[in-house]
């Protein structure tokens, strides 16, 4: 599960509609469709024999032997004569596999879902909006919120951030193998193919004298893990005060806006605040920042608090 924030610009309901994940909702409309996913419950059925056979004395995973039995019982798909006269409102409503013609264990598999779905809920999001008058607020209109007070908090606190870490550390952190490198290098992000294993990025990375000193920081109580962040990393003051500054300063307001009905995010956003499909940050913030400037001082601004 995560938590994160998102703008949205005008009717808060029209906006997110197109965007609720239908598995937790239940609620069957437009924006529902479906989609064979054969090809892909035949590979997982494939590698779930494949394990079964390996480890047969495993305590979890699949154990029957054919893919009627995988879909039914395991992936909780139910079986239809045909693609005609389903079920959409019980057994059906989420997913179903009906017979290819002329085979026993041969199905096509369809799951109903929403594609362009981004969160099973969403609720009034933190009070981030600063007024001209002074007072916070998560619902305003642009006209009377004062964004430049918004910037330069979030550039006060990026900045005070910077110097409690680097005074704490005694030095400026400089990495030679910065984590985003490394993650290169043992997963195929990117087309890459694989030049070490997870465990040697690891090692590679912990070794390094800021990333233990970074660490040292949390375990001696000069830093505290909470207040900076459970995710804060080294990694993100290997540059000067201002850069610093300059990487957080959109990040005052949300992970992604919604506006006409089209979202418009950091990333894709997964459990345990796992971000897969980052943007450049410097490219983030300027898209913000222009997005922000487009809007009429009449453009009616809500945050929300959005769960994945």
């Amino acid at each position: 599960m995560s938590h994160f924030s998102i703008l949205v610009v005008g009717n808060v309901d029209y906006n997110m509609a197109p965007f609720s994940e239908f598995e937790c909702t239940g609620e069957d409309n437009e924006f529902v469709q479906s989609i064979d996913v054969t090809k892909e419950k035949r590979k997982d059925f494939e590698e779930a024999i494949k394990e079964q056979k390996e480890n047969p004395d495993q305590e979890y995973g699949y154990k029957g032997s054919t893919f009627r039995e995988y879909l039914e019982s395991y992936c909780g798909y139910a079986f239809a004569k045909s693609q005609f006269n389903l079920d959409l409102e019980g057994k059906h409503k989420y997913g179903y596999f009906y017979p290819v013609a002329g085979t026993e264990d041969d199905f096509i598999v369809i799951r109903r879902t929403n594609p362009k779905s981004f969160y099973d809920y969403y609720g009034d999001g933190y009070e981030c909006l600063k007024l001209k008058d002074g007072t916070m607020t998560n619902h305003a209109f642009k006209k009377d919120v004062d964004f430049d007070a918004i910037f330069a908090e979030r550039d006060k606190e990026a900045r005070d951030v910077y110097r409690k870490v680097v005074n704490a550390l005694g030095y400026v952190p400089h990495l030679e193998h910065t984590w985003a490198s490394l993650v290169d290098k043992f997963t195929t992000r990117g087309g890459n193919k694989p030049t070490m294993t997870r465990e040697e990025a690891d090692k590679i990375y912990d070794e390094q004298k800021a990333v233990k000193d970074f660490k040292a920081l949390f375990d001696t109580k000069k830093l505290d893990r909470f207040e900076l962040g459970i995710w804060a990393s080294v990694d993100e003051f290997c540059m000067s005060e201002d850069e610093y500054v300059k990487s957080q300063h959109i990040h005052c307001l949300t992970f992604g806006y919604v506006i006409n009905r089209e979202y418009h995010s950091n990333g894709d956003m997964g459990w345990w605040a796992m971000v897969s499909n980052e943007k450049d940050p410097s490219a983030w913030d300027e898209e913000y920042q222009k997005f922000i400037d487009s809007l009429p001082d009449s453009a009616e601004l809500t945050i929300l608090d959005c769960h994945v």
